[in-house]
Formats: structure tokens, C-alpha cells, sequence
């Protein structure tokens, strides 16, 4: 080192990590720094991961790595891929990554006085430095890229005469896992808008989504719902720019899970002044909250731990009263299908009450008959509607609600995606306004019972309006 500041007066050294059990720790280093005259130049920032570990080495001009032994050392491919160029020792698998001289600077171990030549010539040669650097990058991006690694796998598994089998969708992947599928391995127009999904997904899911989204591409396109997924983001999406845009003050996200539309579209929101209530399970809402809180902290969004079969919701009560001098807006993507018909008609009657005059739901639905792609045996009668446009109208003025707009997933499908990749013709999806108020008063005094097709529905004229779907069995 001091061979170094001898060379480069200004040079600063920057020593990270917590160093091993009987081997130089930041204090022993400090003491040889005081010993040797030269702690001005040094600091220790101890163990740094993250965000703090890629700033340290992205603002640095040369990374060193004078190990005695090593294996892969994962901190040289960070190096090279952040573009800094590197002087390393010629241990374990550090000549694999480095040509001598080509992608970096390579040194025998033990050997400082060789140790601080290379650091000097790389600080002091501006051409020898970004040549390295380019090199050095080059080399990481087509040898160590993760599709390079997939790739890599799998063509040894198929040398092995082991064949990638699919994923099965009903219990090992998620819709936020296949929504980071989709927005990191799809190229457009496939690739999903949902750019901040991985955000909420621990980093072993989102290995294993891009292992997935590599090895399993074909199997994963050749699935209904992966299509009809990309599809209902996108239409959700036009929904929720689209209320923002049309004075709608505050956005209710029921069962929001990994949606990310409160934080991808957070300017646009603040831009209108818009808040956004995040509502799921308990547990669900705590961990978004504090991933959210770290990535992106904004008081224009609430959370509110909900439990739709509860049918307590005292939280989202007060906070809908509160904003109840203009529409809202209230989505529940893909969450009927997980809900009791019971539970599911009493939370629309609570929206009823509590929400502005012609604010307005939008929510997608299993339609009665077709067969169910992943498991709901946890609910015991699940929310399952017929699909005619008459019998949907009479079941929602029933709650309160008019049909604004209706339809078909394989019809969302064929308009968004154009009719790429296989039809899922299992879902609804409706776009709801709240009646008048004068409307809903007279609703609750009448009587109606309506029938459509195998559906029957009914109103009771006290307690508010009661409604109820009643479909063949085949149909639960």
C-alpha cells in the first residue's frame, strides 16, 4: 500500500468485510495502517451487501482481490459486470474468468511488491484501464450471463438423457411468479408490464422463475392461462390509469398480493392526487408493507389488512368514509375464484353502502360450468356465475351495482394479444358502477326474483338486499 500512495498520492483504498476468525480483521488492518503512516487512505466500511456492496464497487476504479485461494469468486464476475477493471491473484478459478493481460491483471499470491505494480499500472494507464474493463465485460455478459448458464444446464441434463419436464402451474408457480416470468424472459409485445413484480418475490422464487422462464419456455407458452394473464394485466392496467385520469381520488386494490400498480405508476397518481388502498390478508399485507416501505415509500398509499370471509372491515370502512366526496374506483383482480359466494355478495353490499354514487367495481369471475384449472377444494361454494350478459345484470342490480361492461376472457385475449398462443375461456370480467342513491332506496324495498337460464336469483325486502346464486351442482 504505501508502494502504492507513492505512486498515486491520492489513491484511496476502500477494505470491505468482516475478515475471518485468526486472520486480519478491520482493527489489525487499522493498527498496520497507523503503523506504516498511511490510515488517511483507508477506510473500512465493514460488511456491505446490496445496494451498499454494488456502490462500492461501481464507483470504484480498480477492484482488487489478493485472495491465497478461491474457487469461482463471485465478487469478480460482479466486477466485471459492473465494468471496473480487476487485479486478482492467479488462484483456484480466477484464471478461468481472467486472460492475463486481456480481461484483468493477474499476480502470483504472496507477492505484494507485484500486487501494488499491477494496481499502479492500471491507475495510472487511462487506456490499459478501459480496455480491461470493456474486455472484462464483454467476457461476463456472453460466458456468465444467467440465459448462458440456463442454456449451459440444460443442454447437460439433455446430455444425461434427462428431459425438462413442465412446471405444474396449480401448485409450484404463482401469478406473481408467472408475471416475473413474463416481464423478465418474454421479449414484446409477450413481455408483461409488471416491471417491479420481482421486487415482492424472495431471491430463491426468482431464480426459479428464471430457470422456469429459460428451460420451460415452450411448455409455459403452451398454457391458456399464461396468455390470459398478460392479457388481464393489461387490461386491469387501462382501468387503473384510466380512473386516475378521470378524477377518481382514491384506487381500492382488494386482495393486491404482488401487484405493483400503486408503486409503477406512483408520479402519474401523485401527479392526480390519488391514494391507494392496498387490501389483503393480514400476514400478506405486513410483507408487502415493509418491502414496499423499503423500495417505495410514498404516503399516497395505505394498507389494510382484509379478509374478505371475516366480514369484519372496520379499516377500509373508515378509510372509505373518509374519502366518500368522490368515486372510487375498487379492484379485485383474480380474487372471486378464492372466495365464498356468501362472503363474496356481502362485501359487494358493504360497497354499496359504503362507497360515493357512481364510483365504480371492476373484478373478473369463474363462470358456472367450465372446468377448474387449479385448486379451490379450499372453498367450499366458491363464487361461480353464469356468462349471459341479462342474467349478470339482474344478479348485480340486485347488490346495487350496474353492468357497465362484461367480457370473456378468450374475447380479452383475441383483442390485447391478437390471438396469440391458446384461448382460456374459463373467467369474466365486468366493469361495475354504484347505482343512485335514490335507486338503491327504492331496490330496498322491493321484491325480485329473477331467473336466467340455471341461475336463480332473489331479493329479500328486509335487512337490505339479499342475493344469492343458486346453480346445478355440476356447476360448484
Amino acid at each position: 500500500m504505501p508502494d502504492v500512495l507513492r505512486a498515486v498520492p491520492h489513491a484511496r483504498f476502500v477494505i470491505a468485510g468482516t475478515g475471518v476468525p485468526g486472520d486480519e480483521t478491520a482493527a489489525s488492518l487499522s493498527e498496520l495502517a497507523r503503523t506504516l503512516g498511511v490510515p488517511h487512505a483507508l477506510s473500512f466500511p465493514g460488511w456491505v451487501e446490496g445496494r451498499a456492496k454494488a456502490e462500492i464497487v461501481r464507483e470504484a476504479d480498480v477492484f482488487v482481490l489478493p485472495s491465497h485461494y478461491e474457487g469461482q469468486p463471485l465478487g469478480v464476475l460482479e466486477a466485471m459486470a459492473a465494468g471496473v477493471p480487476i487485479v486478482a491473484t492467479r488462484v483456484g478459478g480466477i484464471p478461468d474468468l481472467i486472460d492475463d493481460g486481456l480481461h484483468g491483471l493477474l499476480v502470483e499470491p504472496r507477492r505484494p511488491e507485484e500486487l501494488a505494480r499491477a494496481i499502479i499500472a492500471l491507475l495510472t494507464d487511462d487506456a490499459l484501464r478501459i480496455r480491461l474493463r470493456e474486455a472484462a465485460y464483454a467476457r461476463v455478459r456472453h460466458r456468465h450471463s444467467a440465459t448462458d448458464a440456463l442454456q449451459a444446464l440444460e443442454a447437460l441434463y439433455r446430455e444425461l438423457g434427462i428431459e425438462p419436464v413442465a412446471p405444474n402451474f396449480s401448485r409450484r408457480i404463482s401469478v406473481g411468479e408467472m408475471r416475473y416470468i413474463q416481464a423478465s424472459c418474454e421479449a414484446p409485445p409477450a413481455r408483461n408490464p409488471d416491471v417491479l413484480v420481482g421486487a415482492l418475490l424472495p431471491p430463491a422464487r426468482r431464480l426459479a422463475c428464471l430457470v422456469r422462464g429459460k428451460l420451460f419456455a415452450s411448455q409455459l407458452r403452451s398454457k391458456a392461462f399464461y396468455h390470459y394473464l398478460l392479457a388481464r394485466t393489461r387490461y386491469y392496467d387501462e382501468l387503473f390509469l384510466g380512473a386516475a385520469r378521470e378524477g377518481v381520488r382514491t384506487i381500492v386494490n382488494v386482495g393486491c398480493g404482488t401487484d405493483t400498480r400503486a408503486y409503477r405508476f406512483g408520479d402519474l397518481l401523485r401527479a392526480y392526487g390519488v391514494t391507494v388502498l392496498e387490501c389483503d390478508l393480514p400476514s400478506a399485507i405486513r410483507a408487502k408493507q415493509k418491502i414496499a416501505a423499503a423500495r417505495w415509500p410514498s404516503g399516497d398509499v395505505r394498507y389494510i389488512a382484509l379478509d374478505l370471509h371475516e366480514r369484519r372491515w372496520s379499516a377500509l370502512e373508515r378509510l372509505l368514509e373518509a374519502g366518500r366526496a368522490a368515486p372510487a374506483l375498487v379492484m379485485m383482480e383474480g380474487v372471486s375464484p378464492y372466495i365464498g359466494a356468501a362472503a363474496f355478495e356481502a362485501f359487494l353490499r358493504f360497497l354499496a353502502v359504503q362507497l360515493h354514487p357512481r364510483s365504480v367495481l371492476a373484478y373478473d369471475f369463474k363462470i358456472a360450468g367450465t372446468a377448474e384449472p387449479f385448486d379451490l377444494s379450499r372453498v367450499a361454494e366458491p363464487l361461480r356465475l353464469p356468462c349471459e350478459r341479462e342474467a349478470l345484470r339482474a344478479y348485480h342490480a340486485a347488490l346495487g351495482f350496474e353492468l357497465e361492461h362484461m367480457e370473456l376472457s378468450g374475447e380479452l385475449e383475441r383483442r390485447l394479444l391478437r390471438g396469440a398462443g391458446p384461448v382460456f375461456d374459463h373467467d369474466c370480467l365486468l366493469t361495475l358502477r354504484l347505482r343512485e342513491a335514490q335507486e338503491l332506496q327504492q331496490l330496498s324495498g322491493n321484491h325480485l326474483d329473477i331467473v336466467r337460464g340455471d341461475a336463480a336469483l332473489a331479493l329479500g325486502d328486509e335487512g337490505g338486499p339479499e342475493c344469492r346464486v343458486a346453480a346445478q351442482a355440476a356447476h360448484r
